[in-house]
């Protein structure tokens, strides 16, 4: 199981579209997917339709709490044209409350990595998921951190906007820092979003991006486009929602280079 998390402290920056949709491709490519909500507004839970009145019984809070198991916490969300539904784990408002709850428990930073290893194969010894996508709150706190100590890599959502390495620059510190906890991680790559070619400002700051990143920038700019926008308010992915908009089209070869890179 690749074990990935989503993160950059920035807000806005597409984190939670970008986990959502490439899960949703991912699936369509035949992978068994793992989606974690660890983000403490719930977004992605919203965004998919598992919090319509009563949040779910069980949350990823209640993992880190160690009252449930991934597996116990988990709900299956069907995708169009995909094989195999995608496992998500989902996240309730209580999670806000966690990093205070955690501040006091030893070992609190490999809890979900410990939570992970219960899922990562079965009593065969077959994967239960080719991938495991995690959706990073918009800081650099406990629960960030317990991401990255159980993530093989890190991607990284950057903004078209001239203040976009001020904030990678933090993240790429922290992901330094964690290596101590976690000696495995790498960086897996950044990729930009909300990416609108009229714009100079925006081709400029690509620039700056692909000088920062060198290699592991992939080549995939997310353009702007309302659909993906919209598509949460429905509790769809994007390939639901507008199969033939940009955003999908994005998306799509995104999850490309992705797979390319990974399994390689």
């Amino acid at each position: 199981m690749q074990t990935i998390a989503l993160a950059n402290q920035k807000g806005g920056v597409g984190k939670t579209t970008s986990a959502v949709n490439l899960a949703a491709g991912l699936a369509r490519r035949d992978r068994r997917v793992l989606l974690v909500d660890l983000d403490p507004q719930a977004n992605l839970t919203r965004g998919l339709g598992l919090w319509n009145g009563e949040p779910p019984p069980h949350s990823i809070y209640d993992v880190l709490q160690e009252e449930a198991t991934i597996a116990e916490a988990s709900v299956e969300r069907s995708i169009e044209g995909a094989k195999h539904p995608i496992h998500i784990v989902p996240a309730t408002l209580n999670l806000g409350g966690a990093e205070i709850k955690l501040a006091s428990v030893f070992g609190r930073e490999k809890i979900l990595a410990d939570a992970f290893e219960a899922v990562s194969e079965d009593t065969s010894g077959e994967s239960l998921y080719d991938y495991c996508l995690i959706d990073c709150p918009p800081s650099l706190g406990l629960l960030t951190v317990n991401a990255l100590v159980a993530a093989d890599y890190v991607l990284i959502p950057v903004q078209a906007e001239f203040y976009a390495l001020v904030g990678v620059a933090q993240i790429v510190d922290a992901i330094k820092t964690i290596r101590k906890l976690n000696n495995d991680l790498q960086i897996g790559g950044a990729f930009v979003t909300g990416y609108d070619q009229r714009r100079s400002i925006h081709e400029e700051s690509v620039e700056k991006m692909e000088e920062f990143f060198g290699p592991r920038m992939f080549e995939t700019r997310v353009r702007i486009d309302t659909k993906l926008s919209e598509a949460p308010s429905h509790g769809k992915t994007i390939f639901e929602h507008a199969p033939s908009s940009r955003g999908a089209e994005d998306y799509v070869r995104l999850t490309e280079e992705i797979t390319a890179r990974f399994e390689a």
